[in-house]
């Protein structure tokens, strides 16, 4: 019974065991294929994460410049991209278009303030403004006539105009051309452009086809395209097997060779043969012998070949195979060589320039600087001085070796100009380039520096500079000595360099030496023997040679007069610098008051503490010195030098001599000189004569130079002080003249030489004159103030100050401290007996000083005869017309005229447009409309960095002759001289501003009313200014326009005498007219300091 249980047990169980196994079998089968499942939704979620997660490069879109062909490329991409990009806010939006917007299309957004609300705005108005239909049409078009033509059977040419026409076309389809109908047209002008080898193959294809389209010219030009790439691959293919084959051959050779370069095969040094200082000492043909023995080629200087196996190419200077180290000079070759160079020359230096291209430097002579001495100017020596050799102005007939250096300062790159001249021991560089460059600036104990002459300069400071060669890593530091100019401009004359017969392949160190320029550097022996190598070349009689450098090859030595345009002048302007700061006014946004220094209150002390009047009432004045006259040297012989000059021009022009001779013998005559011995020690005064021909007066005048420098290179206007000035300025002056109802004018007669000078200085006046070439030379001493003296014009105008403060009447007292500019008198009243008075007052007062006046002119119409106007001068003129202050006054009709007579020149430079736009004198801007544009054409020629003497560019020569044509109408233009009504009971002042993109202006009106209520408005004044070189926006410069506006107001008001009821401002912007009505703290800088200027002013 038992074991029949334990049976069914064991049976049991074992099913059981069955039926569990199986359900984990089936369970672990089930968990298996889930498990797959997910890993496979796994992985491509993995997979699809990964290609999420890649980052791709961004993509950039590209700038829009403006030019109508490019638009739609940029507002497809920016439209896909930025503007229907969702996850981009407005504002970002802006900020994206105005950083893809170049030049002038900036511009057209620039008004916008940038917020997310004006985005929308911004985007439109550009489209506006470029999305033009018809001029894109147009612009396409235009590619599509414009292709350029094939002139060689090349794979990218053809390529080149496939995507050309395949541009414009989808880009006319683009804006709704039928293009699918132009085949015909296209094929036609496309294949004209077409090589003659394209041509052919496409009329032999055409010839199959009746009338092919579009796609089949494509599939022509497409296929055409990979027969000439496959040919070009198969060409190189074949080259470089060849060049292969080569190379293996010599393998071994070059291998043996690299290790071989590694070490000098003359003094077995660690550097290449050419670079060895031993090999390049000895002569050339110890240096052929050493290479023969050292089994070397000759031309490369690496063994394992011959000089005719060799790659590299040979001499630079007589082609043949062998290297430039070892070219020896026979005659013979010299020869032959000057036959072949006037063929060769071809190319300019400033192609040579341009081209830069990188030479073989293992032909290239270098001079180390260790076997060189160090020669600089010595403080040690008891007399500290430096030699210079004067051949730096030498006006012979020579070219002076110069050169074109880089340097380098706050990663600012800079080319200057340097002059290399073994002749001075040191090393020097000019002011205004060490300023340039910015480059720290060494006190230096005293020294001078003398030259032929035993002309000296003093020295006190210097700076360090390192000088890099435009054609090779060469550089080196130097040590200058700071100079305010070192020479005048080199060459002194023009020089026809393409008779020269330069060869093509020399590099010059100073491309254009042919060609007057300044000098910034100064290379001495300190530096000279370092930069100059073994080679040179002579290009024959009567011509400089070529003399190899670090620099490039310099041209230096003797050559004949007839290389020399002889129609240059000798003078050079020495005042560069000062007339770039004068031009740079015009456009300049912002001004320097002018400041008071401590040495005009100087003037004022010497002034009042030694000046006194004479027995007759003349002034005697002391000249303010602001040095000891001790340290003028000696001064006689370069007046002596210059008197003989002048001599022999007065001998070859009568007219002249009787001129000159009658003006001395007049200053003497009016004890104005004396003639004196010799004295211990004076500066003597060169002279020479001034013409005027337009002078109602004196016709010549003779000036004295006190700019002469002595033999300690002081001159005596150097120990001068100028003084500060005592007068109003002309504006101010010609304000006043125009509100008067009458005026008078006057100057006083030769009014320098009625002021008596100091006994005790007089010897620092002295001259040398005689009659006649046959007479011993007679000195003579200037006993009154002089021209040509720097404290001349204070010292006069001060005089003429210190009389009105000596006036009793306090009236007249101011008309002198006010009407006079220089010894012009510009005055005036409202009644003819005021004037009258005026007249007499003026005169009285002035003779108590020796002051005569003559010239009188008015519009008065005042009796000269009877007893009550005795005292009336009798050369008072009613009629004449007269020059007031460099403007025509017409007494009789009582108007203002401009006379204008320029003539155009043949060739028109920056010079000269300078020169004839100086010519426009318009103090008070009555001109404007004709001043501005002389001025905006100025900042043009500016920004294209031309040269004094480079002619313009057609485009600026057509303008400018045309406004030199129109300019001649402006002697018919009369300004009535009198702004206001007679006897007005209201006067209002108004200013106008404006602007637009090259410049901006403000006029000055005033409006006066009568009793009667008759009303006369009239131009009082007007001032422009040429828009900044850095582009500006059109509501800044309408700023800027407002506040010359406020400015000249002030000014205005300032200087005339009439009262003003009113002053009301104008302008037509209505931004700026939104600024001036918010805070200024709620502005841009820029905005708000300009608007802060102008808060008090009522602005309409």
């Amino acid at each position: 019974m038992l074991d029949e249980d334990t049976g069914k047990q064991v049976e049991e169980r074992e099913t059981t065991e069955n039926s569990f196994f199986y359900l984990i079998a089936q369970a672990q089968s089930l968990l298996e294929f889930f498990e797959n499942s997910n890993r496979v939704e796994s992985s491509c979620n993995q997979t699809c994460n990964s290609y999420s997660n890649l980052k791709l490069p961004p993509l950039k879109i590209p700038p829009f410049d403006g030019a109508p062909n490019k638009w739609l490329s940029f507002r497809d991409t920016y439209l896909s991209l930025i503007h229907n990009n969702e996850n981009i806010d407005d504002i970002s939006k802006f900020h994206y278009l105005k950083s893809y917007l170049e030049g002038n299309v900036s511009s057209v957004i620039n008004s916008v303030t940038v917020s997310s609300k004006n985005y929308a705005t911004a985007w439109q108005l550009l489209c506006e403004r470029y999305d033009n239909k018809r001029l894109l049409i147009n612009e396409h078009i235009k590619g599509l006539f414009s292709i350029e033509p094939l002139h060689k059977e090349t794979e990218a040419g053809i390529r080149n105009l496939i995507d050309t026409l395949s541009k414009n076309l989808s880009a006319l389809n683009s804006l709704g051309e039928p293009t699918d109908k132009w085949d015909t047209i296209i094929i036609y002008i496309a294949s004209t452009r077409l090589d003659s080898a394209t041509a052919r193959k496409w009329e032999e294809f055409r010839s199959n086809t009746i009338s092919p389209n579009l796609e089949e010219f494509y599939s022509f030009l497409r296929q055409r395209a990979m027969v000439l790439e496959t040919m070009n691959a198969n060409r190189s293919c074949k080259n470089e097997k060849r060049y292969s084959a080569t190379k293996t051959n010599s393998f071994v050779t070059s291998f043996t060779q690299s290790s071989f370069d590694k070490q000098c095969a003359i003094c077995n040094q660690g550097h290449k043969l050419y670079e060895c200082l031993k090999f390049k000492s000895l002569p050339v043909e110890e240096r052929i012998s050493k290479i023969s023995l050292s089994k070397l080629c000759s031309n490369c200087f690496r063994g394992g070949h011959q000089a005719f196996q060799c790659k590299l190419s040979g001499c630079r200077i007589c082609k043949k195979k062998h290297n430039t180290l070892l070219h020896k000079q026979h005659s013979s070759q010299i020869i032959r060589m000057q036959q072949l160079i006037p063929q060769q020359s071809k190319t300019t230096p400033q192609q040579n320039l341009q081209e830069l291209t990188s030479t073989n430097n293992n032909n290239f002579t270098k001079t180390s600087d260790a076997i060189l001495p160090n020669i600089t100017v010595d403080s040690n020596v008891p007399s500290p001085s430096s030699l210079v050799s004067m051949s730096a102005v030498s006006t012979n007939q020579a070219v002076l070796s110069t050169a074109l250096v880089k340097m380098t300062n706050n990663n600012k790159v800079f080319m200057l100009r340097a002059l290399l001249d073994c002749g001075s021991q040191s090393s020097f560089i000019s002011e205004g380039a060490q300023k340039k460059m910015g480059f720290y600036k060494i006190k230096e104990s005293y020294k001078c520096v003398s030259g032929i002459g035993n002309t000296v300069l003093n020295i006190t400071e210097h700076c360090s500079i390192r000088i890099h060669s435009l054609y090779n890593s060469f550089n080196i530091s130097v040590k200058c000595y700071i100079l305010p100019k070192i020479t005048d401009c080199l060459p002194h004359a023009t020089i026809r360099y393409q008779e020269l017969g330069i060869p093509n392949n020399v590099q010059l160190a100073d491309p254009k030496f042919y060609q007057p320029s300044d000098i910034d550097l100064l290379l001495g022996a300190d530096t000279f023997w370092a930069l100059i190598g073994t080679n040179r070349i002579n290009l024959g009689p009567q011509r400089p040679i070529l003399l190899e450098t670090q620099l490039g090859w310099i041209v230096a030595g003797p050559m004949g007069e007839g290389y020399f345009n002889s129609n240059n002048s000798n003078i050079q302007c020495k005042f560069l610098n000062e007339i770039r700061k004068q031009l740079s006014k015009f456009w300049e946004l912002e001004e320097v008051p002018n400041v008071t220094y401590n040495k005009d209150n100087y003037c004022e002390t010497v002034f009042n503490t030694t000046t006194r009047r004479e027995d007759d009432g003349r002034f005697c004045v002391q000249i303010p010195l602001k040095d000891s006259v001790e340290i003028l040297g000696d001064s006689y012989n370069i007046a002596e030098k210059r008197f003989f000059q002048l001599e022999k021009k007065l001998n070859n022009n009568d007219k002249l001599k009787q001129e000159y001779q009658h003006f001395i013998k007049e200053y003497e005559r009016l004890g104005h000189m004396t003639n004196v011995s010799k004295p211990l020690f004076g500066y003597y005064l060169p002279h020479h004569a001034v013409i005027r021909e337009n002078s109602e007066t004196t016709k010549l005048r003779v000036v004295f130079d006190a700019s002469a420098k002595t033999s300690t290179g002081i001159s005596l206007n150097d120990i001068q002080h100028i003084g500060p000035v005592v007068q109003d300025d002309l504006f101010s002056i010609l304000l006043r003249y125009r509100q008067h109802k009458y005026v008078v004018t006057a100057d006083v007669e030769k009014m320098y030489r009625q002021i008596m000078v100091d006994p005790n200085q007089r010897n620092l006046q002295i001259i040398l004159w005689r009659d006649e070439p046959s007479q011993q030379i007679k000195i003579y001493q200037l006993n009154t103030v002089t021209y040509g003296m720097a404290s001349a014009p204070f010292l006069s105008t001060r005089c003429l100050l210190q009389l009105s403060k000596e006036c009793k009447d306090n009236k007249i007292a101011q008309l002198i401290k006010t009407d006079f500019y220089v010894d012009d008198f510009l005055s005036g009243a409202e009644t003819e007996s005021e004037l009258q008075n005026i007249i007499k007052s003026v005169t009285t007062v002035f003779s108590t000083a020796c002051f005569p006046l003559r010239k009188w002119r008015t519009n008065a119409h005042i009796h000269l005869q009877g007893e009550s106007n005795t005292s009336l001068p009798k050369n008072l003129d009613l009629t004449s017309q007269s020059s007031v202050l460099g403007l025509k006054w017409d007494p009789t009709k009582d108007v203002l005229r401009f006379p204008v007579n320029i003539q155009l020149d043949q060739n028109i430079t920056k010079r000269t447009i300078l020169s004839n736009s100086a010519k426009l004198f318009d103090p008070l801007g009555l001109l404007s409309l004709c001043t501005i544009i002389p001025k905006i054409m100025l900042q043009k020629l500016w920004l294209t960095k031309l040269d004094w003497d480079d002619s313009v560019d057609n485009v600026l020569k057509a303008k400018w002759q045309s406004f030199i044509n129109n300019l001649n109408t402006v002697s018919f233009i009369e300004i009535p001289r009198c702004v206001l009504i007679n006897k007005p009971v209201v006067i209002d002042l108004h200013t106008f501003s404006d602007a637009s993109q090259v410049a901006y202006a403000s006029a000055v009106y005033l409006r006066s009313v009568d009793g009667s209520g008759n009303v006369l408005v009239r131009l009082l004044c007007a001032k422009t200014k040429v828009a900044p070189v850095k582009p500006t926006t059109i509501p800044r410069l309408e700023l800027c326009g407002a506040l010359l506006s406020a400015r000249l107001s002030v000014k205005v008001l300032k200087a005339i005498r009439c009262k003003i009821d009113s002053v009301y401002h104008w302008t037509d912007s209505t931004i700026v007219l939104g600024w001036l009505s918010s805070q200024p703290c709620d502005l841009k800088p820029f905005v708000s300091n300009q608007c802060r200027c102008l808060e008090a002013r009522p602005w309409r």
